[in-house]
Formats: structure tokens, sequence, C-alpha cells
């Protein structure tokens, strides 16, 4: 066919021979491009497949979850990863979203907030919507709460503080104010109601009656 019409073109005057020719180049260029289109949309529409499945494929950036008690969900509780500075704290639904750490050196969540014990739990990869529940603290003082001495001794049946965490925690605590409290003057006066001196009724003071 396009023999033929090359072939009816060569007896045409010049003019319209050119004019045909003209709209021979257009026709071809049109079904170019209509070719070039729909190449450039079956390879997109593949793009788009190929790169929704590594996306969804992909580990998530953050992990959600909810800080619950007995009773209800806890707003205003602080998260975080265990032994990080990375936090959040709980919406008014007690809910969270904490950002995934890769170099963490821990894969438990811990939660706290005012008057709660710590809690935590376990990360599992590609978990969400992870429950964290706290229990309350006593309202009032354990009186037959049994003292424990912190210091290290493994020779004891004791489990001493120190005998766990001798190496970070104990370390740090028996040099601060908390440890020395017991031989501090300005805690004793306080904590017995004394002055300087040890003159008793100078305050109320804070020891537990016996």
């Amino acid at each position: 066919m396009l023999g033929r019409s090359i072939t009816i073109l060569n007896y045409l005057p010049g003019s319209q021979r050119d004019l045909l020719q003209g709209r021979k180049r257009v026709q071809i260029a049109r079904i170019q491009l209509r070719i070039a289109l729909q190449i450039s949309i079956k390879y997109s529409t593949l793009f788009i497949l190929i790169y929704s499945c590594l996306t969804f494929s992909q580990s998530p950036n953050s992990v959600k979850g909810i800080v619950i008690d007995d009773n209800s969900p806890i707003a205003g509780a602080i998260v975080r990863w265990q032994a990080s500075n990375t936090t959040v704290i709980t919406d008014a639904n007690g809910n969270f979203e904490l950002e995934i750490l890769k170099n963490r050196s821990s894969n438990l969540i811990t939660a706290w907030k005012q008057g709660y014990y710590n809690g935590g739990t376990e990360y599992n990869i590609g978990v969400q919507n992870i429950e964290i529940k706290l229990a309350p603290l006593p309202e009032t003082d354990n009186t037959s709460y049994e003292w424990i001495d912190p210091v290290p001794n493994p020779d004891d049946e004791i489990d001493n503080c120190g005998d766990c965490h001798a190496s970070i925690i104990y370390d740090q605590w028996v040099h601060n104010g908390h440890a020395q409290s017991a031989i501090n003057p300005l805690f004793l006066s306080i904590y017995n109601g004394t002055d300087s001196t040890g003159k008793f009724g100078v305050q109320p003071g804070y020891k537990l009656p016996r």
C-alpha cells in the first residue's frame, strides 16, 4: 500500500506531492507518538506497582500503642525505649506513637507517670497497637516493708540491689545525696524535726511514729 502511494505521488504536481508527503509524515508521527505513549504508560504502571510493593514491604518508622491502668487509658504518660532519650507523651486517650530506633540497645518499650509503677512491654518487629499497663502506687506507706541493705554482698542469701546492679546503678547511687542522707545533718534535721544541734521541736518532722 505504501509502495503504491509512493508511485502515485510520482505522477502528481510538485505542490500536491509535497502536501501529501507532509500529511503522510504527520500521520506517521502520530502513530509513533501513540506507540510511545502506550509504552510509557505500561512501564509507568509497572514502576508504580514495584515501588508500592517495596514500600509496603519495608518496616514501619514508628510503633503505635496505648498506656492503660486497670480502668482507663492514661494521659500524660512518658513512653520511651528503655535506656534511651527518645520519648513521647501519651495523648488524652492514652495513645502514643514512638519512633523506631535502629541502633537501640533494648527492645523494651517502657512507660511511666507520676503515681504509677514503671511498666513496659517487649517490642517485636512489625507489631503495632501495643499495650502497656501501669499499676498505681499505694496511697499510704507500708509500715511492714522490710529495709534491705543495698550494699553488694554475694555471700548472703538476700538479693541486695548492689548484687545485680553494682557496675552502674549502685556506683552512681552510692555517691549521690540519697545514699548520704542517713549521715547528712541537714536531711536529718528535716526528717527528725530538729535544729542543726539536734534540738527537737523546731519542726514537725517527717519521721513516722514507731
